[in-house]
């Protein structure tokens, strides 16, 4: 089970995916939000509660293996931390470049959110750097195209879910 880095996308994991034998099943888990009308989880602990009832849903019971990448690692512990207790094996728990939040950090405004966000899909992406700066609503639609990981009509109202997820996934370490 993938768990996804900020921005809530799986898209990380599609490489890994496919290199896996076709016999190994690898599920990768979005954030809530990206969707129209879905919400935002409120807090880590109640992310992973929807996580585990989603890998539940695939797995009633383990082995389990948890792949959390950035943001998807501290989600992927606490769900880990959630089997361990409720009596289940967790055979491998990875954090790939997963940290803590530093004490006294603070939440980034909005424009310093729409830029990491436009450097971490184009870094997703595999693409270059945004060209420009990212000022506008705009400006990120247009990064996140340029990206190759979203379609060309990728629209402003998509990319402002994205924003929000990745907004979340910025906040809620903050206070976990």
């Amino acid at each position: 089970f993938c768990i996804h880095p900020a921005g809530g996308t799986v898209f990380t994991y599609m490489h890994l995916a496919r290199a896996l034998a076709p016999d190994q099943p690898v599920y990768g888990i979005q954030a809530s939000g990206l969707e129209p009308g879905e919400t935002l989880a409120a807090s880590i602990d109640r992310m992973a509660e929807d996580y585990l009832a989603a890998a539940r849903a695939a797995r009633p019971h383990g082995p389990y293996h948890l792949l959390g990448w950035s943001f998807g690692g501290i989600v992927a512990q606490a769900i880990a931390v959630k089997l361990r207790r409720a009596g289940e094996t967790v055979a491998l728990l990875a954090l790939l470049d997963s940290a803590a939040p530093r004490p006294g950090q603070a939440m980034p405004d909005e424009p310093a959110l729409m830029a990491a966000l436009a450097q971490v899909v184009a870094m997703t992406g595999g693409g270059a750097a945004p060209s420009g700066p990212i000022e506008t609503l705009a400006d990120l639609t247009r990064a996140v195209r340029d990206s190759g990981l979203f379609p060309a009509d990728f629209s402003e109202a998509q990319t402002e879910r994205l924003l929000a997820v990745y907004g979340m996934t910025v906040r809620l370490p903050l206070s976990h």
